[in-house]
């Protein structure tokens, strides 16, 4: 059953702990949502749905209330974008690759070969859904109709690919080829479940970590991005044994 990659995934969850360290640096990079947060006065619920991704960072579980952020546009946030983006493509590789490695299905290599090995790949894939948010944001400007239509698109398109970097990394292929078998993977009844699944997951789990991130303002971020830590381990742990396992993926050790 579905329910087996997350509990699978928590009996991998100590052996792979030091990989929330990078969950966490991560999600100090995205100063647009911090300084939402820090400049945010009041008392603040919300709850936000996450699809599957190779790293998770706090600010996917997390409903930021609707304030200006000096980072959210201009010179300074296009660097930091393209700064995020970069590094997460890079770390993303090391990420399942070490993963891999604790299940014996990757030849072991260090984190850093792992993540250079793959970041072209998953580089590629990092700026098409980069290219995808923009298109987004920009279909705000135009109306809230067109911008509704965009978010319903937007969220079939990531159920569609989400399965693009574990399967880079799983099966040494090319992005575009990557693309293609994560299209047909998403055609399958344990990924349309599993997805529902890790959907409604994230939901929860939003609830508590949006009260503590928002509402304890610098202390909660920090408090917040600890906690997010495990979850987004755990998720991302559960992903790739559901992409193993459905692609029906087997190891030759040379």
């Amino acid at each position: 059953m579905v329910i087996e990659y997350f509990s699978r995934a928590c009996g991998l969850f100590k052996g792979l702990l030091h990989l929330i360290l990078i969950n966490i640096i991560l999600s100090f990079l995205n100063f647009s949502e911090i300084i939402r947060v820090i400049t945010f006065r009041g008392i603040h619920f919300g709850l936000k749905i996450t699809f599957p991704t190779s790293i998770h960072v706090l600010w996917d579980f997390v409903s930021t209330p609707l304030t200006k952020s000096i980072y959210t546009g201009g010179f300074i946030g296009i660097i930091l974008s393209i700064t995020t983006l970069l590094l997460s493509a890079l770390l993303a590789g090391g990420y399942i690759g070490v993963i891999l490695r604790e299940l014996n299905l990757k030849k072991p290599m260090k984190f850093i070969e792992y993540s250079v090995r793959y970041f072209p790949h998953i580089l590629v894939y990092e700026v098409l859904i980069y290219a995808l948010s923009l298109l987004l944001s920009f279909s705000l400007f135009i109306s809230s109709v067109i911008f509704i239509s965009t978010i319903f698109l937007f969220f079939i398109l990531i159920y569609f690919i989400y399965a693009t970097p574990f399967i880079i990394v799983i099966k040494d292929l090319s992005m575009i080829n990557a693309l293609r078998e994560s299209m047909y993977l998403a055609t399958k009844k344990s990924y349309i479940i599993y997805t529902l699944l890790y959907v409604s997951i994230t939901l929860v789990i939003s609830i508590p970590i949006t009260l503590i991130t928002v509402n304890l303002n610098i202390l909660g971020i920090i408090i917040g991005s600890i906690i997010a830590s495990i979850p987004s381990l755990i998720l991302t742990i559960a992903t790739t044994l559901m992409v193993i396992d459905i692609s029906k993926y087997t190891i030759t050790t040379n």
